[in-house]
């Protein structure tokens, strides 16, 4: 017999009986598991038609690839094979094969966003990404192979992909087009190569001689195959050499991951799987797909190689076990073993020498007579499930949906794919075999359909000189022609558009080029053969219009934006921009184009070149820059230009321009105009120069910055636009015409040599390969960007649809003898109706407003990405407020998609706004609010006292049953009241919540779910299936009441044991009516219980707890669901959910299990975490300042006023905590203040940096699982204090404070509160990474800063007072401006006054009044004086002047670039820079003054206070769950 042998220390020998009773113990358990039923799998398991074609001829090239593989040397211990001492073989998967002919990397840089089809990704989030590497065999390009490519990286995360195909030559680079996203600098290289890559030119002769060794596989089985109408023989050499490809790639690609997805280019991925999970024993667990058809075909080589496990495979009765479905997971280590055992095996049962492969093609040469053959996946399934490396858990899958009708139509079918998505209990995959039928000419859509060759470009071509767009696209145009593309153009001879109608394949056109014609995009739309790319740049609203780009919110619109966006929605696949400044831009003013990718624009090298020689020395002479525009439009920078030339140090400097200019454009001092005579001109000019100066606004691709960088120039530029995406480090920016600029200049020349050598400018055909490869994808992915939406009214962002739906009653129901009777014997009343003339008690909906950002805890996230949410509810049964809740809540959003949450409580005034405080957000404006409520709100005050009449009607259920239950060392009685009312809350949800989805979810607190989860999928018969846990403990506790009111149902189960009671249930609203009606017309017809429902369910309840038996909600319903017409529910087995284990040791999450229970995928989704239980009987060591948060440590020393505005912020918090009933205490309040918060603080509240690296606070509440820090941080500090610009493409060094906050908030933060979403933003592009950012803006005295008690004096006919102040002389407040304004501004018109510090050379030149600071109540009076706030101060995180003006009813003109745009919103205009533009903004506020006047919002001191609180609360309820352990959870998988 043969042993798997294995490398040495891997298994320990055994004896032959040990090793056939431990491989049929393991198949015993991995059957179990599998729970495998018996269905009909797919006719063409790995499809012996042909999977992927491959042409029977050799391909033997001289010659290598450029990219040369040097491979690492064979590992230690490594596979020998060897049987006696005359014979030795050669694992081929020990060694790496060098020189390899024909293998192609990957070398495009990566794109600025993945490429998307939205209907492919359909409800799902996209995959984060992971480490595993997907090797797919290709037959050749196709739409398959895109769709197969796209759903790999964006469902489930593959970010590198092996392609081996035919012709690598011919289809490599073309393949790597249809990749999402190309390589980045730190992603490994995709690689291209052939199935002939892996064997020398001898062997290749060996291989494809087709009357020599193999020649019984070369003729093909005996049976010929149906093609098209036709009989083909059916040669299989190509169809061998792809399986060995899929095992001897590492061969070829030594950086392999380790466990690698192989996996043929006909399978599509249609939903998220996981493949690779670790055990909670530490062990990696991979999922092995199943099949029950009998694999009869593989079995004889198996046989062969694994005698012993083929054997023992039939002794255990699972002969059917099939393991071909297309795709694998391979594990290296296994594998080699495996090609290793293969080889020992054939040198002994078949005396062959060959190595893998060849050996396997020798016994395949004589299986194929009796039409056998060797499988690389059910081998490597035999062999992997009796290795100890790694362990395979089987996964038995139906029949996957395939693509119908190939003959009709290669095209994917859209239905089907949805069909296949939406359908959780399908298969993971769809089958498309687009090449196959391609390939023998049964595709009617033809040649054209499937191989690009013509582009359309929707452009009338003129000869030059003609504006820079026609330039372009002629450059462009001849760029596609050189690379072997036939280009029509719209006015080309012979009617170019008639031409691009009839044979173009993609479409490039201009934003808006259609002009409303939009005929030619509709034909294609409907041919199915719609592919436009759309070149995009402005927007209009800024390049032509000139609007700001800082604004709480755009203006409207113009029309050109509008119809951009229009055109793209309907028509284009992809967006190509200029530059990244202009997509950011185009985003900003609300556009949202489709799959964005920035391609800069090409220039003319054969004008535009460094100089031939190099330029003189910079030293002791003056250096010269120059300028240029084609155009004398404003935002070229003209002003800044003159600017330059008052202020430049002409004994430094020479100052060119050359072009045209408005006529106010007059030199004053030392700058140079000269006239525009032609593009060579300016080419020879802009050699003439040393630094280009780029002073335009605006700008979403500057050409002029392209030509000057491609003629050796650094720049420097206004910043702004799109300037710094074009020069990156081979310039300098400024941020506004000023000193800076002068500064920017000297930087720029202080580092000249630097920056100069930093410039790069993307060649003509660079830039060409981008469109092209754009165009390429967009090709092959036609059809799938743009969806019918009538064929798909199931698929919106919001889940599966609820559909609204006729009553359907089922079977049980319609036989009800007795149904809607008169008032001696029927119930009037079925689903309870809302109460009207009552309204139900202590209903809360939750008003606060959204936070920034959802709050999340990673470790609960793992490494799933954020749920997208669907529109289904969530109802759920909270005792109270904990961190069971918290995490319940979490997860549901975060991890299940649940947007909407409705709690049902037991004391809802307690408890509902503690519990609002836990949702991850708050409802915004649009969505349903959140709703808390009691379970007593569904009864009138009737009906609680016979409910809660402990001696009354229902006074067993009151006693509890006979059997006591032991809590906490004890055994006390257990009175079941509250648990049926619990249960009935879930059921009468509707009739309080009118709102509630059709389909809602009821679950139980303490229920955690730990993975995402699909609970309600769409069929392909159009009815919605709705998952139905189910689980194998005996039901007998509820069966009773069962059969009292479903006699039939339960009379005909055929599963007595089946239960489905597990904490959770998706209930719909219509089949909960209709069940509630036949429970009411039952308990009448067999009790005589008039009584509705639920008192008639009490009234059974009662008789029947005395044996112990109960009504259950979970398992009546679904007894009824599976009875009814309306909705299809499917059942889904579940074993028993891990538990929180020793909860009276501690009521703590258990970490360790939490990750164990998210990370093996064959578990269930949830897990049980029943810790208000425990506390409530006081079996919770942490005890009661674990559980109910009172007490906030400020890690502050308090001082009494004046003292600094953040401790006057503080104790304003403070006071307002005390009001809300919390204990606060300061660091230096009387008695050791610092003790006390060390002993019973329960949240910190500190600033940004205040611990000064004395954290031992921190690491003892961390190290006691109790540290809840709220971090509240401004700045950054690289702005606030050091003064840099945020416009930058990387930043400088970050200043050590910044690098502190991030230390801290790293180790100990929980949540982040920022005063502003400017400051958010600022700290995340400098690079800080801060935990849940939240923005709470700074609170003001309300007593002293509000408006006039009388209504300020009419406008009409008096001066208008502008006022401004500061409480600091700080140079970033903008006095430079003030003095400006001081200088410009009409002062018949308006008055302008400033009260605070200042610097020294602060003096009025003209109007202006500065008064002095006299304390905080002369500066409320003084606001209360003034009409409007100027605002002109820079960098300002949250600026409190201008929120105390706010208060004081004043709108405010505002410097942009900082906080005050977030704080004032409509309440105020901003201008961009010092300027006329400040003038203007001050004119424009007055014109609409009302109308900023009432948009004044300041909130109040306790709203921001009850925010505060909000943060901290669930920083409490979440504490031990923000900081991982590491290890504690060592178990569970990295991100890889």
């Amino acid at each position: 017999m043969v042993q798997v042998k294995k490398p040495a220390g891997r298994i320990k020998p055994k004896s032959t009986t040990a090793t056939i009773r431990s491989i049929a113990l393991r198949m015993i358990i991995l059957s179990t598991l599998a729970n495998v039923f018996i269905y009909e799998f797919i006719d063409h398991p790995e499809h012996l038609e042909d999977a992927d074609h491959m042409t029977d001829t050799p391909r033997i090239r001289d010659g290598s690839s450029s990219n040369t593989f040097m491979g690492p040397k064979a590992p230690e211990n490594s596979y020998t094979g060897r049987t006696s001492a005359n014979s030795a073989l050669i694992n081929p998967l020990d060694t790496t094969m060098k020189n390899p002919k024909n293998v192609f990397v990957d070398n495009i840089g990566h794109q600025y966003q993945a490429l998307v089809s939205p209907f492919l990704i359909g409800n799902y989030s996209r995959h984060e990404g992971h480490g595993m590497d997907a090797v797919i065999m290709a037959s050749a390009p196709d739409s398959a192979l895109a769709v197969c490519v796209h759903n790999l990286y964006h469902l489930q995360g593959f970010r590198r992909f092996i392609f081996v195909v035919n012709d690598a030559k011919a289809h490599c680079h073309i393949i790597f087009d249809l990749l999402p996203q190309h390589g980045g600098p730190q992603d490994k290289k995709h690689i291209c190569l052939e199935h002939n890559s892996f064997y020398t030119d001898a062997e290749l002769k060996r291989l494809w001689n087709e009357s020599g060794e193999f020649h019984n596989i070369h003729s093909g089985p005996p049976e010929k195959v149906l093609r098209a109408g036709k009989y083909y023989s059916n040669p299989r050499m190509g169809w061998y050499l792809q399986q060995f490809s899929k095992m001897l790639i590492s061969r070829l690609v030594p950086d392999l991951s380790e466990q690698y997805l192989a996996i043929d280019s006909d399978i599509i991925p249609v939903r998220p799987i996981e493949y690779i999970s670790r055990g909670y024993d530490g062990k990696l667990t991979i999922m092995m797909p199943q099949v029950q058809k009998k694999p009869d075909q593989w079995r004889d080589f198996s046989r062969l190689v694994f005698p012993e496990l083929e054997r023992q495979k039939s002794t255990l009765r699972k002969p059917n076990k099939n393991y071909v479905v297309g795709w694998m997971i391979f594990d290296r280590t296994v594998l080699r073993d495996m090609v290793g055992t293969i080889g020992e095996a054939l040198l002994r049962e078949k005396q062959l020498r060959d190595q893998f492969p060849f050996n396997v093609l020798h016994v395949g040469n004589e299986l194929i007579k009796e039409n056998n053959y060797f499988s690389e996946f059910y081998t490597y399934a035999i062999f992997a499930f009796n290795h100890t490396k790694v362990k395979y858990v089987e996964k038995f899958f139906e029949k996957p949906h395939r693509n119908r009708d190939m003959h009709e139509s290669c095209i994917l079918d859209q239905v089907i794919y949805k069909q296949a998505q939406d359908d959780s209990f399908t298969p993971p995959w769809n089958i498309w075999e687009e090449h196959k039928y391609h390939h023998f000419d049964s595709c009617p859509e033809g040649e054209a359909y499937f191989n690009f060759s013509t582009i359309g470009i929707w452009h009338d071509f003129h000869p030059p000189p003609w504006g820079g767009g026609n330039q372009f696209l002629l450059a462009l145009r001849h760029g596609l022609d050189d690379l072997g593309m036939k280009v029509i153009g719209k006015n080309d001879p012979g009617d170019g558009t008639k031409q691009i109608r009839e044979s173009g394949q993609v479409l490039l056109a201009n934003a808006i080029t259609f002009k409303g014609k939009n005929e030619i995009l509709e034909d294609f739309k409907k041919e199915n053969r719609l592919a436009l790319v759309h070149r995009v740049d402005g927007p209009y609203y800024v390049a032509r219009y000139f609007r700001t780009l800082n604004f709480k919110e755009p203006e409207p619109l113009p029309k050109e934006d509008k119809k951009t966006q229009e055109i793209n929605d309907q028509y284009a696949c992809a967006t190509v921009f200029q530059s990244k400044w202009s997509i950011d831009a185009n985003f900003k003013i609300g556009l949202n184009l489709k799959n964005p990718v920035v391609i800069p624009n090409m220039i003319d090298e054969t004008l535009f070149y460094p100089p031939k020689e190099s330029r003189p020395k910079r030293e002791g002479r003056k250096l010269r820059i120059v300028a240029s525009s084609h155009s004398d439009n404003v935002r070229k920078g003209f002003d800044t230009m003159l600017w330059l030339d008052q202020n430049l140090d002409f004994d430094k400097y020479e100052l060119l321009f050359m072009g045209g200019h408005p006529k106010d454009f007059i030199p004053k001092r030392g700058l140079q105009v000269l006239k525009e005579l032609g593009s060579e001109a300016v080419a020879d000019f802009l050699r003439s120069g040393d630094i280009y100066f780029a002073p335009s606004r605006f700008e979403p691709a500057s050409n002029a910055v392209s030509e000057a960088l491609a003629c050796g120039l650094p720049v420097l530029y206004q910043e702004g636009s799109s300037h710094g995406d074009l020069a990156g480090k081979a310039g300098v920016g400024f941020e506004s015409t000023g000193p800076g600029l002068l500064r920017a200049l000297e930087q720029l020349v202080a580092n000249y040599d630097e920056h100069a050598s930093s410039i790069y400018v993307p060649s003509m055909q660079d830039i060409t390969k981008s469109y092209l490869s754009t165009m390429r994808w967009c090709f092959y992915m036609r059809h799938l960007m743009l969806v019918d939406p009538e064929a798909f009214s199931s698929s919106s962002g919001e889940g599966p649809v609820p559909q609204q739906r006729t009553p359907q009653l089922p079977a049980q129901a319609k036989q009800s003898p007795q149904r809607n009777l008169n008032d001696q014997g029927t119930i009037s009343q079925t689903m309870p109706k809302q109460r009207s003339a009552q309204n139900p008690r202590n209903i809360f909906v939750d008003k606060l407003d959204a936070n920034y950002q959802p709050l999340t805890s990673d470790f609960l996230l793992g490494n799933y990405s954020r749920h997208e949410g669907h529109g289904i509810n969530a109802v759920i049964m909270a005792a109270s407020p904990d961190s069971s809740l918290a995490t319940n809540v979490h997860n549901l959003y975060h991890l299940q998609g649940f947007r909407r949450f409705i709690f049902v409580v037991n004391d809802a005034e307690a408890d509902c706004p503690v519990i609002f405080d836990l949702v991850p957000q708050h409802a915004t404006g649009n969505e349903k609010k959140h709703m808390c409520l009691e379970h007593n709100s569904f009864y009138t005050d009737a009906e609680l006292k016979r409910l809660w009449d402990v001696n009354g009607e229902f006074k067993n259920i009151h006693d509890g049953p006979p059997e006591k239950v032991l809590r906490a060392g004890k055994y006390i009685s257990n009175p079941r009241m509250g648990w049926y009312l619990q249960q009935f809350s879930k059921m009468l949800i509707p009739r309080l919540v009118p709102d509630l989805s059709d389909q809602y979810l009821a679950i139980d607190s303490d229920v955690i779910p730990v993975r995402p989860l699909e609970y309600v999928t769409k069929g392909d018969d159009g009815r919605l299936n709705l998952l139905m846990p189910q689980c194998q403990k005996p039901p007998l506790q509820w069966r009773d009441f069962s059969r009292l009111v479903l006699p039939e149902i339960e009379r005909d189960k055929k599963y007595p044991r089946k239960n489905y009671v597990v904490g959770w249930m998706i209930f719909d609203q219509s089949v909960l009516s209709d069940l509630i009606e036949v429970i009411n017309n039952a308990l009448v017809r067999e009790k005589g219980f008039k009584d509705p429902f639920p008192f008639n369910v009490l009234q059974v309840g009662n008789e029947l707890i005395k044996e112990n038996n109960y009504f259950s909600e979970f398992y009546t319903y679904a007894m009824f669901a599976f009875n009814q017409t309306k909705v299809n529910y499917v059942e889904k087995f579940y074993e028993r959910p891990l538990g929180n284990t020793g909860m009276h040791e501690s009521c703590v999450l258990n970490q360790t299990l939490y990750k164990q229970a998210q990370d093996d995928s064959f578990r269930p989704p949830w897990k049980l975490w029943e810790e208000h239980k425990y506390h409530r009987f006081n079996s919770c060591p942490e005890g009661e300042p674990y559980f109910n948060f009172s007490t906030i440590g400020i890690w502050h020393d308090f001082h009494t006023p004046p003292w600094g505005g953040g401790n006057q912020f503080l104790l304003a918090l403070r006071h307002g905590l005390d009001d809300l009933g919390m204990k606060v205490i300061g660091k230096n309040d009387p008695g050791d203040g610092t003790k006390q918060i060390r002993e019973s603080g329960q949240v910190l509240l500190a600033n940004a940096i205040t611990f000064k690296g004395k954290n031992e606070i921190l690491e003892d509440f961390k190290s006691e699982n109790r540290l809840a820090l709220v971090h509240r941080v401004d700045g950054p500090y690289y702005v606030a204090r050091y003064f840099r610009t945020l416009n930058f493409t990387e930043p400088e060094p970050l200043p050590k404070e910044d690098k502190k906050t991030q230390e801290i908030n790293d180790q100990y933060a929980c949540a982040t509160v920022f005063q502003s979403k400017w400051s958010t933003d600022a700290n995340i592009k400098i690079g800080l990474n801060l935990k849940n950012p939240v923005v709470i803006p700074n609170m003001i005295d309300e007593t002293l800063f509000y408006p006039p008690k009388e209504s300020r004096p009419k406008r009409e006919g008096r001066k208008l007072r502008i006022v401004a102040s500061s409480h600091s002389g700080n140079q970033r407040k903008g006095f430079d401006t003030m003095m400006w304004l001081d200088e410009h501004l009409d002062f018949d018109k308006y008055e302008l006054l400033f009260m605070g510090g200042h610097p020294d050379d602060f003096v009025s030149k003209r109007g202006l009044q500065i008064l002095k600071e006299l304390g905080s109540e002369a500066v409320a009076d003084f606001l209360r004086s003034g009409d409007i706030y100027f605002a002109p101060s820079r960098f300002e995180p949250a600026s409190n002047a201008v929120s105390e003006a706010m208060a004081c009813g004043l709108p405010v003109v505002y410097q942009e670039g900082s906080s005050h745009g977030d704080l004032v919103g409509k309440a105020g205009v901003g201008f961009e820079s010092t300027g006329p533009g400040l003038l203007e903004a001050i004119e424009r506020l007055v014109a609409n003054y009302d109308e900023h006047a009432a948009a004044i919002y300041v909130p109040s001191m306790k709203d921001i206070t009850q925010k505060y609180l909000s943060v901290m609360r669930w920083c409490f309820f979440m504490r031990h769950l923000m900081l991982e352990n590491p290890e504690e959870s060592s178990s569970s998988p990295s991100g890889d």
